[in-house]
């Protein structure tokens, strides 16, 4: 009989066991390189990973939020077990990227999936054996100018349609993301960026378009922008969107990507 003994894991073999099916996993893999994680609590067959749940801390208004259990296993009977021998919050969210797993959590819980909560991602050129898919913004955007911004832009734009201050402009270009705006008469109508690195692909972060002229493509051109921008330099671009948000969903679908992963989550009130 295979021995099965839950414990601590190290954040880097973590890494390694999500980064073997990483499209899956992207979630995980980005709470591990940009959010607070608790701990990791994993199962090992053999001294091989077979199952894991990240605690991770999300910032939040209320002193101590909610912490999210983020989920992964090889198979159903080894999260099973895991569960059953771990210690763990009694309230938090916890988030399963596969429907199996989502069935095992339902029963250990005997708590249902909130349908409305939860992420859909989306990928450019996912996988990489495809041909390149065909990015088309439909609209009439004469006169709006899609491109690059940089740190002049700060002080050159005036960046109040889109609630963006200099110093959260100038944040972003410091860490070293790609920023890319959609300009009007100086105005800065829409902004996307290439952010949150994850091997070979960036997600497409803070997408916003100013109220007064949504409907219009420009936010989707702003995207295509970014999507663009990472072709050229050979990386990949996944998008993520929150189930209940039907216009971000439907921004990524309108621009052809693939739905390439998504997570379900279970609220326990305690």
């Amino acid at each position: 009989m295979v021995a099965l003994t839950p414990s601590e894991i190290p954040h880097d073999e973590a890494q390694e066991y999500l980064a073997r099916r990483r499209d899956l996993h992207l979630m995980h893999l980005g709470a591990l390189a940009y959010d607070q994680v608790r701990t990791v609590l994993g199962l090992r067959r053999d001294d091989r990973l077979t199952a894991l749940v990240m605690i991770v801390d999300y910032a939040g208004a209320l002193p101590h939020p909610r912490p999210t259990m983020m989920v992964a296993a090889d198979d159903q009977s080894a999260l099973l077990r895991l569960l059953e021998q771990g210690s763990w919050p009694d309230r938090g969210v916890w988030a399963v990227a596969t429907p199996e797993l989502r069935d095992v959590l339902e029963d250990w819980l005997q708590i249902r999936h909130s349908p409305a909560r939860g992420l859909h991602f989306y990928g450019a050129e996912w996988p990489t054996d495809q041909q390149p898919i065909p990015l088309t913004v439909p609209h009439d955007l004469a006169g709006v100018q899609v491109r690059r911004l940089n740190d002049n832009d700060a002080i050159a734009l005036n960046l109040s349609p889109c609630n963006l201050s200099p110093t959260a402009l100038r944040g972003w270009l410091r860490q070293g993301w790609r920023v890319y705006g959609a300009i009007e008469d100086t105005h800065l109508l829409a902004h996307a960026l290439a952010a949150y690195p994850i091997g070979d692909a960036d997600e497409i972060a803070a997408v916003y378009t100013a109220s007064r002229v949504r409907r219009r493509g420009i936010g989707a051109a702003v995207v295509a922008a970014v999507i663009s921008d990472n072709r050229i330099r050979g990386r990949r671009a996944f998008y993520v969107a929150n189930r209940s948000n039907l216009a971000s969903c439907g921004l990524a679908e309108r621009l052809g990507l693939a739905k390439i992963a998504q997570t379900w989550e279970i609220v326990v009130d305690g």
